[in-house]
């Protein structure tokens, strides 16, 4: 199945905010009780995303697979610094590569502004989102007891170079991306880490393809 990236539009708000509402159970579901997997009305998500997309300081990019949105994310500024304000895919669409291309394509757009990192918060609980962003090259580096996503603990990740993800969007190429991590004394993904996160981890064709 052939994945489509694009900037989105005013149109795709509805399409965004049922994805939306349908990955949050998809995440959720078995991390808290069934009865607070209250995902939201689809107008919180409607308006949610009404304001993102009318907001001329954050960018919005969408995955879509036979015409239906399938992932989204935001991104834009908090104190001068780059931030992820949301990043979802669809449970039937991961480990396709589809989350590292979105992340890839807010580096670029928060690079093109003028950023030289991104950081984002991510529920605690949520370990397969943990995984993803720390192989992707995220670094934790706060966390917060409460005042998360339903209120629970979350942490903190961040991207010290934006070069990390822009990586992901064929902007920056493997060589390059290789010597930065051995400059920085890092090692390059173990095979643990694939497994456990694949979606991290697409063959070099698909990651750099640009759809």
């Amino acid at each position: 199945m052939r994945v489509h990236y694009r900037p989105a539009i005013a149109t795709d708000t509805a399409g965004i905010a049922a994805a939306h509402a349908a990955a949050h159970r998809e995440t959720w579901r078995g991390l808290v009780e069934d009865r607070d997997l209250r995902p939201g009305s689809s107008g919180d998500y409607l308006a949610r995303w009404t304001q993102r997309l009318s907001d001329a300081s954050v960018s919005v990019f969408v995955a879509e697979a036979d015409g239906q949105i399938i992932g989204a994310g935001a991104c834009g500024a908090v104190d001068g610094e780059g931030v992820i304000l949301d990043i979802l895919v669809l449970k039937s669409m991961q480990c396709r590569g589809v989350g590292t291309r979105l992340m890839g394509l807010m580096a670029c757009d928060l690079k093109a502004r003028g950023h030289g990192s991104v950081s984002l918060w991510a529920p605690e609980r949520n370990v397969v989102a943990i995984v993803f962003f720390r192989a992707i090259g995220g670094d934790i580096v706060d966390a917060a007891p409460t005042g998360g996503c339903k209120g629970l603990p979350a942490l903190r990740l961040r991207w010290e170079s934006l070069d990390d993800l822009a990586f992901w969007n064929g902007s920056v190429s493997p060589s390059h991306r290789a010597q930065t991590r051995r400059a920085r004394g890092e090692q390059s993904p173990s095979a643990a880490e694939r497994t456990a996160c694949p979606d991290a981890f697409p063959p070099a064709s698909a990651a750099l393809r640009r759809d």
